[in-house]
């Protein structure tokens, strides 16, 4: 397992504005995709990152899936996933 730690809080700004990227969870993911840039994440990867007690629940798969759905109409494709 490939641990990360990055310091402070996680922040996007565009022009200057905050933008809202969810709760904790979805931080966590932005967080492991930044420090992985370039890189697939595998979803169990991301499953560790998000859940990291290892209590993942039935279907967070598609909780998964609509974490990346939601930062992406936050932050846009062309940044989170280029």
């Amino acid at each position: 397992m490939i641990d990360f730690h990055v310091l402070g809080p996680i922040e996007v700004r565009r022009d200057g504005e905050v933008l809202k990227l969810g709760g904790a969870q979805q931080r966590r993911m932005l967080g492991a995709l930044l420090i992985e840039s370039g890189r697939v994440l595998p979803l169990a990867r991301l499953e560790e990152v998000v859940w990291p007690d290892g209590l993942a629940p039935d279907g967070a798969r598609r909780t998964l899936m609509s974490y990346v759905s939601k930062l992406r109409a936050v932050i846009g494709d062309d940044f989170l996933f280029n």
